[in-house]
């Protein structure tokens, strides 16, 4: 019986232990940011595919740039002159005849 009662109280202080530390953690208000993009997407392209298929009006382009949180955001027309130089930050939306979005990448 005592036996049973030291075991009782050893694991009721081991958990209490755990839980203290547990709510320190949060006391401390010290938090990893949440990041919704995946790794090595740095134009946030991830966070815009569903823009794919709509037509690229104001509020569609107001949209990926918020949503993105692009630096930069490059629409492609059909036949545009654009740059070869890639940049990791900026996302390049490329459009199609109709204006409608194509592709959202970053580059």
């Amino acid at each position: 019986m005592i036996r049973k009662a030291v075991m009782m109280l050893t694991i009721a202080t081991g958990l209490s232990a755990c839980a203290g530390g547990e709510r320190e953690r949060y006391q401390t208000g010290i938090r990893e940011p949440i990041s919704m993009r995946d790794d090595g997407d740095e134009c946030g392209s991830t966070l815009v595919q569903t823009y794919v298929g709509l037509r690229a009006n104001q509020t569609v382009r107001e949209e990926v740039s918020r949503r993105s949180g692009a630096e930069v955001i490059r629409w492609i027309e059909p036949g545009m002159a654009v740059t070869m130089d890639f940049s990791p930050s900026r996302l390049n939306a490329e459009l199609d005849q109709d204006g409608v979005v194509v592709t959202l990448r970053c580059g």
